[in-house]
């Protein structure tokens, strides 16, 4: 399961899981293109990083392997650490 994970990671050129990551994986999980393979590897990215191109890529790898990946579910947005308007 980990290289299956870890090939769809290079293929949208992020970095392997490592093994704090791995840990986090459902074991119960097929080494096929799933929703929740998707989902697994979605939070893993969104966990690495809050802006990132990697997500999107993510979302159209598993796209273009026929996963229905239309559930309406939150959007995950950019979080940005700046504050704007607050009294120093």
């Amino acid at each position: 399961m980990r290289e299956f994970l870890d090939n769809i990671l290079e293929w949208i050129e992020s970095e392997s899981l490592t093994d704090e990551e791995f840990e986090t994986v459902d074991e119960d999980l097929d080494a096929e293109y799933s929703k929740e393979v998707y989902l697994a590897l979605r939070d893993i990215l969104e966990a690495r990083e809050n802006v990132s191109e990697q997500v999107k890529r993510l979302k159209q790898y598993f796209c273009s392997k026929g996963v229905d990946l239309s559930d309406p579910t939150a959007v995950p947005q950019p979080a940005s650490n700046i504050l704007i308007g607050g009294c120093l």
